[in-house]
């Protein structure tokens, strides 16, 4: 992992994880998920830009 990947995961998981302090536990799944989602939708994003780059 690059140090840019690094830093970039370590600030994301940082504010998720204060975005979350004081959250009802029971809306944690939901939300978690929904962060998981857009993670999801970031990198294939980041994955897509870099292929058309490259060509």
């Amino acid at each position: 992992m690059s140090d840019q990947a690094k830093q970039t995961l370590d600030t994301a998981t940082d504010k998720a994880s204060a975005a979350l302090r004081g959250v009802n536990f029971s809306d944690t799944n939901e939300i978690l998920d929904e962060f998981n989602s857009k993670i999801d939708q970031a990198s294939e994003e980041a994955s897509a830009k870099f292929k058309h780059n490259k060509m």
